[in-house]
């Protein structure tokens, strides 16, 4: 099946829309994840019901490289990235009879959280999980930049400029801005060598 089809429907799904119910995570009384899918951490931690435990959040990335890898975890964050966009904008600009503002707030929330996850693992294990790993970086400078920007925002930048679009341009822009910045602090230590085939500027 393909990726996208498969990650859309799951991130539609009752068990783990609008949050992640009890048949793919159980929390304990302390609010403690005792058991979960991978996708239901990821949606705990980015959906708009739930609260964004910084702590959570520093111990899965110390952790995950011990029960997953880096390119099934930039999957799902990539995917739920752009579904959670291309939902906001289909439903600020497609076909629909009622503009939901409640349900584009969700999916802006998701958007706004799923961008500040990102940003934190770049910001921390840029070289630990990106700088020495081609076919990540390539994967994810070429997935923001055509699978989300050229396919989804730029057909819209043509139209007035709502608060919600503008919410999307920022985050997208701004993750752009701290790939690069990133990139280019670590291009200042001359003992990391990084090979100039990837697509770090997002050209």
């Amino acid at each position: 099946m393909n990726k996208e089809l498969q990650y859309f429907g799951l991130f539609n799904s009752h068990n783990y829309f609008p949050n992640p119910n009890k048949y793919v995570m159980e929390i304990n009384s302390d609010n403690k994840i005792i058991k979960s899918t991978l996708e239901a951490i990821i949606i705990h931690f980015t959906n708009s019901i739930d609260s964004l435990n910084y702590n959570d959040l520093n111990n899965f990335f110390i952790t995950y490289r011990s029960f997953t890898s880096i390119k099934q975890l930039l999957d799902i964050l990539l995917y739920r990235f752009k579904w959670s966009i291309k939902s906001s904008l289909d439903l600020q600009f497609g076909d629909n009879i009622v503009n939901d503002e409640d349900l584009i707030k969700i999916y802006n929330v998701i958007i706004i959280r799923t961008f500040i996850i990102l940003r934190h693992w770049i910001n921390n294990y840029i070289i630990e999980d990106f700088l020495f790993n081609n076919e990540i970086l390539e994967f994810f400078t070429t997935f923001i930049q055509n699978e989300i920007y050229k396919e989804l925002i730029v057909k819209h930048l043509d139209k007035e400029v709502n608060n919600n679009l503008k919410l999307i341009v920022n985050c997208i822009t701004n993750l752009k801005k701290i790939w690069i910045n990133k990139y280019n602090q670590c291009l200042d230590y001359p003992h990391y060598y990084i090979s100039n085939n990837t697509n770090e500027y997002f050209l």
